[in-house]
Parts: C-alpha cells; structure tokens; sequence
C-alpha cells in the first residue's frame, strides 16, 4: 500500500512537473500579412511578414510573465521559391534579417526543417519590452510561387521568462504559417491543359497504329 501512494505521488508531482512545462512557451512569433500595402493586395510572388510580442500576467506576482529582450527572435523555416529579401524600411534599429539553410532553433524544441530550403531568422536588437507589441511588416520575402498556402511552413520563437526563479531563462515554441505554394491552375486554364493531353495521347496512339 506505501508503494502505490508512492508511485501515485512521484506520477503526480511529474504530470505537475509536464504541465508546467507545458505552460512555458513564447510569445514571440510571426504573422503573415496578405494585405500588407495600405490595404491593398500584396503582388503575386510577394509575402510580407509581421512579428507579434505577446505577454500574460504571472499569476503569483501580477506582473508580465515574459520579456522580450536583445537577442530574442523568430526563424521562418523552409522558404520555398525565394528571390529576393528584405528588411523593411524602420526597422534596422529594432532587428537585423539573416538567412541560412538550416534554421535557429528556439529554446527546447525545432520545427521540421529542409537543409536545402532557406530560413529566415528576425533577431530582436531594440529595448526590454514587457508589454504586447505588435510590429507591422517587419520584413518582405519574394517568390517564383505566386499562390499561398495557409499553414503549411513552420516558425519557431524564443524570448525570456520575466518572473520567478527562473527569470531571464529562455522560453521557445514552434507555430504555423503560410508559406508560398505553386498557384491553381484556373478552370478554363485546366480545361486546356486537360485537353491538351487528351490530343497527345491520340497523336501517340495513332503513330503506334501507323507502324504497325
């Protein structure tokens, strides 16, 4: 009997021990931005990114739970179709843009990543920041794709645990975002194609009944 209240407790305090975990994740990631001009529709083949600091209260302390600090930083994985980059304009006193084929992992977990794909990784440069923010087209990526593909890629973000203990430790997590993919044929386009290799297959067939 002490060696199942035992057991119950030790199972306890590590389903206590997962949850914690489990609650430790980052607030800082990327938003795709499909309307990124003044409103209007981005060209096809053009994906602007935003980055979004969010942070919740401690619930021992009351205060933010999570800092974004120097250092801190998003990494979109795996850009398929890439052409050109670029740091938007007001930010290269907040964030530097680099790019590399396998990515910057966030702290305690990594998404699926492609070594022949580029990543992207936004490194945070400007002051602590304690307080939601959202940072508004921070940077434009362009591709020989022009369709979208809502949830496909991968991002991954760190900042730091503000609170507790642990406070200044580095708290990272892995999301989804919308990557570019090959555009859909339209259905005049597909019809076209359709027949198109319907009258191949009958010029093919027909060469093979002429020899024989």
């Amino acid at each position: 009997m002490m060696q199942r209240g035992m057991f119950l407790a030790i199972a306890g305090l590590l389903a206590a021990t997962v949850a914690g975990l489990g609650q430790a994740r980052a607030d800082f990631e990327l938003i795709y931005e499909p309307t990124p001009f003044n409103g209007l529709a981005a060209t096809p083949g053009t994906f602007v990114y935003s980055a979004a600091f969010n942070t919740q209260l401690d619930t021992g302390t009351g205060q933010p739970a999570e800092s974004l600090i120097p250092g801190s930083f998003v990494t979109l994985y795996d850009f398929p179709g890439l052409l050109t980059s670029r740091l938007n304009d007001g930010f290269a006193s907040i964030f530097s843009l680099t790019q590399q084929n396998v990515g910057v992992n966030p702290a305690f977990t990594a998404a699926p990543d492609s070594a022949t794909l580029p990543n992207f990784t936004l490194t945070y440069t400007g002051p602590t920041l304690t307080t939601n923010t959202l940072f508004t087209n921070v940077f434009t990526l362009t591709s020989s794709l022009t369709g979208t593909a809502p949830g496909s890629g991968f991002f991954g973000g760190q900042d730091v645990k503000a609170t507790g203990p642990s406070a200044g430790s580095p708290l990272g997590s892995v999301g989804r975002i919308t990557q570019p993919s090959a555009a859909v044929p339209e259905p005049a386009s597909l019809a076209m194609l359709t027949l198109g290799l319907a009258a191949a297959g009958f010029v093919a067939r027909s060469g093979r009944r002429t020899q024989a």
